[in-house]
């Protein structure tokens, strides 16, 4: 490689990481934080915002999954009504969003769908401009990994884990016909989004000797019914 050559590829490294800077000043500020270094900020602050809208998700399904039709839905704000409407406005959009962070998390370890049934890991580095748990000098989780963490068959954890990338990937991202979820595919969901945090917690927090970030969603039922 001549020093033509070289000086161009330090620029190019250069612009990446520039960047990247950029972007996760955007992030910190979307965040209501200080600015702070990329890395930083997604260990504490990106990392556990995608954990809680995982524990949202796994509250929307069970909701789906236990009531047939959509209830009637009241926000209040400081005891004051706001908004009226069907329980479908928080499920609807809490599943969607939960779905797409929980997508993040896995690709942050390692993870990409290689068809609506099975995992593949993904190649060092992502995609440009991407964090992974690589860039913490971590390595990436493989899907045997993956999969011993769940307490139940490893055929069905990585059958759920795809499940909920191929929904981010095709369901929410495109016009399809596969919009509706059935029992089955709900199952599968809410095994995902328990599962996700808790990898991120075994295979990242833990590695680094840091305690796992308070992320759980705490609800209440008014009757036994609910």
């Amino acid at each position: 490689m001549n020093w033509v050559n070289l000086h161009i590829n330090y620029i190019a490294i250069d612009l990446i990481r520039r960047r990247k800077q950029l972007l996760h000043a955007g992030y910190a500020r979307a965040l209501g934080v200080k600015e702070m270094d990329a890395l930083t900020l997604h260990r504490d602050k990106v990392i556990p915002y995608r954990m809680r809208a995982a524990s949202i998700l796994t509250l929307a399904l069970r909701h789906v999954e236990r009531w047939p039709n959509a209830r009637r839905m009241s926000i209040h704000f400081d005891d004051e009504l706001f908004i009226e409407g069907l329980s479908t406005g928080f499920t609807n959009a809490a599943i969607e969003s939960g779905i797409v962070n929980c997508r993040a998390l896995l690709e942050f370890l390692g993870l990409q769908a290689l068809s609506p049934t099975s995992l593949a890991e993904r190649s060092q580095g992502g995609r440009r401009g991407d964090i992974g748990i690589e860039d913490y000098c971590l390595p990436l989780v493989g899907i045997a990994e993956l999969t011993a963490k769940y307490n139940g068959n490893a055929d069905e954890a990585e059958l759920a884990l795809a499940t909920l990338i191929t929904a981010a990937n095709k369901w929410l991202a495109h016009n399809t016909t596969a919009v509706e979820m059935d029992a089955q595919q709900i199952h599968l969901l809410e095994i995902a989004s328990r599962g996700v945090p808790a990898l991120i917690i075994s295979y990242f927090y833990t590695r680094l000797g840091l305690p796992a970030p308070d992320y759980e969603l705490t609800a209440r039922t008014r009757n036994s019914d609910a």
